[in-house]
């Protein structure tokens, strides 16, 4: 059994990779939009009116799941100060 196994293919450099190809800033973008949305349509469809703190909130809170979601994958370190 040879040890570096030789009788592989190599990859070819300009093979190609299906999958999508979006920038993650624009996939973070369009996550917190609909998560937004969707705030604001609960909203509207619980109470019937549209609230300019509602908007900011459910902007703000959207940004922070995201952000949770992003930060909760990197390995954790345990120190300290947190």
């Amino acid at each position: 059994m040879p040890e570096f196994q030789t009788d592989r293919a190599l990859a070819e450099p300009y093979a190609h990779q299906s999958g999508l190809k979006v920038p993650a800033g624009l996939l973070a973008a369009l996550v917190v939009t609909i998560l937004a949305l969707l705030g604001i349509g609960a909203r509207y469809y619980a109470h019937g009116d549209l609230n300019a703190i509602h908007f900011v909130l459910s902007l703000f809170f959207s940004i922070n799941l995201v952000d949770y979601g992003k930060r909760s994958r990197k390995p954790t370190h345990s120190t300290v100060f947190g």
